[in-house]
């Protein structure tokens, strides 16, 4: 096995991971969200049809991103990303959404939104390995 194998095959535990974004306040209750960005459960629903949002499962309740409850362009730009991600599993867009990317200049997606890189050319979700996402995300909900 060579070097760069050794390091793919690292495992992350990622319910503990989604714990933790729930105590440290990345993800919050289906409640709390929809009361932050003033939707129904209808909105939510349509919203989630159309792949905009995602939620989470975390110990049996579902969450979701925080990045989802900004104000104005901030939530557009991560609803227009989730959206573009399509059919990718809610742990996969998790995924996507908090890992650096050496192509967004070691910042995170969400990093590369809040600094206003949205044009095609400087932010493209395309570059997501969504076989090795799906895999890893398999028990996420």
């Amino acid at each position: 096995m060579n070097r760069h194998d050794e390091a793919s095959t690292v495992e992350i535990d990622w319910g503990r991971r989604l714990a933790d974004a729930q105590v440290q306040g990345e993800l919050v209750d289906v409640e709390t969200f929809l009361t932050m960005v003033a939707w129904s459960r209808a909105e939510l629903d349509r919203a989630l049809s159309k792949s905009r949002v995602f939620l989470l499962q975390v110990e049996n309740r579902e969450y979701a991103p925080r990045f989802f409850c900004g104000k104005g362009l901030a939530r557009l730009h991560a609803q227009l990303v989730s959206a573009a991600l399509g059919k990718v599993s809610p742990g996969g867009k998790w995924h996507f959404f908090m890992t650096k990317k050496g192509s967004l200049g070691g910042v995170t997606p969400l990093a590369a939104l809040s600094q206003g890189r949205r044009r095609a050319g400087q932010f493209d979700a395309r570059p997501l390995d969504t076989q090795s996402v799906k895999s890893a995300a398999g028990t996420w909900s």
